[in-house]
């Protein structure tokens, strides 16, 4: 399933926009001209304000979140559903041809012409499915990648006002991020909230 982590790259589109952000804004601030006054140990405060800007793996996440897993899952079935629907359709309609090949010599020629406008008429209605259920599986597929994003994006919502944070960024193998420390990694605990969560959400499904 090729869009499926659409919400993914979502995720580290907002992280590079906030880096962005973080860059303008500070590159903005007025100088200070006065010497600096020593400060005391601040290792303690330093820690919660690095914890203040964490990141998820996303990667790890399309691999382990349920969730993402049923509906790639769910996805792949219906393709195959359509597909083998156009491919019997097809079969078909070419036995029909090899049928009229065969038959066409005993036929008059006006028998073998609405024989064959009845053919042309049949591919035309065959293309036409096939493309009503393309334009299916893509809204599916659309329907999906909303209904995923939107879960991880207000669960983030929460998640970050609970724990305080500022930031959470997208970190992928494939990202513009060339390196993120493990301390700021919080991705098994949302992928273990995102998991409660959604097995929650299908027990109440199916005790309806």
């Amino acid at each position: 399933m090729k869009t499926l982590p659409l919400f993914l790259n979502l995720v580290l589109a907002v992280a590079i926009a906030a880096l962005y952000y973080l860059y303008f804004t500070a590159s903005t601030q007025p100088k200070d001209n006065t010497e600096a006054i020593p400060s005391k140990d601040t290792s303690e405060t330093s820690e919660v304000t690095h914890k203040q800007y964490v990141y998820i793996n996303v990667d790890t996440l399309e691999v382990n979140y349920l969730m993402f897993k049923d509906m790639r899952d769910e996805l792949a079935t219906q393709k195959l559903r359509y597909e083998s629907a156009i491919k019997n359709d097809i079969r078909s309609l070419e036995k029909e041809v090899l049928e009229f090949r065969e038959q066409a010599r005993y036929m008059t020629q006006q028998q073998g012409e609405a024989r064959q406008m009845e053919l042309a008429q049949k591919e035309q209605e065959l293309m036409g499915r096939q493309e009503k259920l393309n334009r299916k599986y893509f809204d599916s597929e659309k329907e999906k990648n909303d209904l995923l994003y939107g879960t991880v994006r207000d669960f983030l919502q929460r998640y970050s006002k609970e724990n305080e944070y500022d930031f959470i960024f997208g970190y992928s193998d494939v990202g513009s991020v060339l390196y993120a420390s493990n301390a700021n990694d919080i991705t098994r605990e949302v992928v273990n909230g995102l998991n409660v969560q959604y097995e929650q959400q299908k027990q109440e499904s199916n005790a309806k």
